[in-house]
């Protein structure tokens, strides 16, 4: 199944949206080439500020930014190679920082990672995450 996702990525064109944990998925890390770990991680329910780096990238299309007031949090270093755009870059109050919404190309296909999604908090609910999801959707698929 990876082997077939990654060939659809790079060879048909297809986009690839990994949320959250899914920086551990096989095929996350069969297309990045790394081990797609990270230096921290915390689920303690602390409020996550979500900065636009990127205000004119269609993802971050109205979308400025914003707080999620309760998250799983992640710290860098995250082992990934260097995005083509950072879109997103997250803070929380004891100065932990994560690189939130990373696009990278591979072959014809196109992948953009989201870190927030954890499913003991309402962060799916957020207007602004479902602006980021149909942004990226549609990215994504070339739109």
């Amino acid at each position: 199944a990876v082997a077939r996702v990654v060939q659809q990525v790079k060879e048909r064109g297809m986009g690839f949206l990994p949320v959250h944990s899914a920086h551990y998925s096989k095929p996350f890390k069969a297309l990045l080439g790394t081990g797609c770990g990270l230096d921290s991680w915390k689920e303690e329910g602390a409020p996550e500020s979500i900065q636009v780096v990127e205000s004119g990238h269609p993802i971050a299309a109205g979308v400025s930014d914003f707080v999620l007031p309760q998250t799983e949090h992640y710290g860098e270093p995250f082992d990934v190679p260097e995005p083509l755009s950072v879109v997103f870059r997250s803070t929380w109050e004891d100065d932990t920082w994560f690189r939130s919404g990373c696009v990278w190309k591979y072959g014809r296909g196109t992948v953009f990672y989201f870190r927030p999604g954890h499913e003991t908090y309402r962060i799916m609910d957020d207007a602004n995450v479902q602006r980021i999801f149909k942004n990226a959707v549609r990215f994504l698929a070339g739109r």
